[in-house]
C-alpha cells in the first residue's frame, strides 16, 4: 500500500471510519434491509459494540431509520 497515493490515503480514511464495524453495523449505515434480514436469519449478534460502544440498532436510532429499528 502506498500511503502517499491520493487514492490510498482516502482508503485508509474510509477504512478508520468503520474501525469496529461488523456486518450488521455497516448493513445498517447503508440502510440495505435485505442483507440486514439475511444477517438477522443467521443469528447474527445484535449487542455487538462497535469500539466506540455503538450498536446496529443506535445507529438506526441515529439515523432515524424506524423501518431498520
Amino acid at each position: 500500500i502506498d500511503y502517499d497515493s491520493p487514492n490510498e490515503s482516502k482508503d485508509r480514511h474510509s477504512l478508520s471510519k468503520l474501525e469496529g464495524s461488523n456486518a450488521l453495523h455497516i448493513a445498517v449505515k447503508k440502510e440495505n434491509v435485505e442483507v440486514i434480514k439475511v444477517l438477522l436469519k443467521m443469528n447474527y449478534p445484535l449487542d455487538f459494540t462497535k469500539s466506540n460502544g455503538v450498536t446496529a440498532a443506535g445507529i438506526a436510532a441515529f439515523k432515524g431509520n424506524l423501518k431498520i429499528l
